[in-house]
This record gives C-alpha cells, sequence and structure tokens, in this order.
C-alpha cells in the first residue's frame, strides 16, 4: 500500500509535466519544417562536397611530390650552409685587410694634408729665389765670350 502514494504522487508529477512536455513537442512541431529545409541543403551540399573533396585528393600527389622535392633539397641547402659558415672566417679576414689598408690610406693622406703647408713655403721660397737664380744664370752666360773656345790644330 505504500506504493500507491508514491505512484499517485509520480502520476500528479507527470500530469503537471503535461503542458511543458505539450509545448516542447509544439516546439519540435514547428522546427520541423526548418530541420526539414536544412537536410534538404546537407543533401544538395553533399555532391558538391564529394567533389571539393575529390580535388583534394587529386591534388594530393603532387603536394607530395613537392614535399619529396623539399626533403631532397634539404642536404643540399644545408651543405651550401655549411659552405658559408666555413667561408665566414675567410671574408672576415679578408674585410679586415681592407680596413686595415684603408686606415693606411687615410694616414697616408693626413700626412700629405699635415706636409701641405712645408711644402707650399718650399714652393714660395722657390718662387722667390727664381730671379735671383736667374740674374746668377745669366752672369755666368755673359762671361762666356771671354772664354776661348779651344781649337785642335793637326
Amino acid at each position: 500500500m505504500a506504493k500507491a502514494p508514491r505512484a499517485a504522487k509520480h502520476q500528479q508529477e507527470k500530469t503537471a509535466e503535461a503542458p511543458r512536455a505539450a509545448k516542447q513537442q509544439q516546439k519540435k512541431t514547428a522546427e520541423a519544417p526548418r530541420a526539414a529545409k536544412q537536410q534538404q541543403e546537407k543533401t544538395t551540399e553533399a555532391p558538391r562536397a564529394a567533389k571539393q573533396q575529390q580535388e583534394k585528393t587529386k591534388g594530393a600527389p603532387h603536394t607530395a611530390k613537392q614535399q619529396q622535392e623539399k626533403a631532397a633539397e634539404a642536404p643540399r641547402a644545408a651543405k651550401q650552409q655549411q659552405e658559408k659558415t666555413a667561408e665566414a672566417p675567410h671574408t672576415a679576414k679578408q674585410q679586415q685587410a681592407k680596413t686595415a689598408e684603408a686606415l693606411r690610406a687615410a694616414e697616408q693622406q693626413q700626412e700629405k694634408t699635415a706636409e701641405a703647408p712645408y711644402a707650399a713655403e718650399q714652393q714660395q721660397k722657390k718662387t722667390a729665389e727664381a730671379p735671383r737664380i736667374a740674374k746668377q744664370q745669366q752672369k755666368k752666360t755673359k762671361g762666356a765670350p771671354h772664354a776661348r773656345p779651344r781649337t785642335i790644330d793637326h
């Protein structure tokens, strides 16, 4: 007899739930056309999706070939990188030599620039001396007629 009140309570809960369940059923029924339309769209989309998948699959060998070529290329690229790395000290040494040469050239230029005033002064002295030297040269040449040339008699 203890079961009867529990069953009655259960029945009462079901009855209380009935309007809510009916409302949910009504929603489902209202949703049915939309769900059917979605299903139809999926069905319509299926051939296009299958075609896309087929195209992807068709491209796969090409992609695999590219991947294989990349893998084959890797050792050569690694070797080139290794050669570049091996060249680096030599290149650095050359650069160092160029830098040293440039420094030496700059020092020489600086020395020339430092000597320029002295060289200009020397040139000025030579220019100032020129008339005196010319006069001396003229005197030497003037005296020449007094000196008789030697003649050899045979």
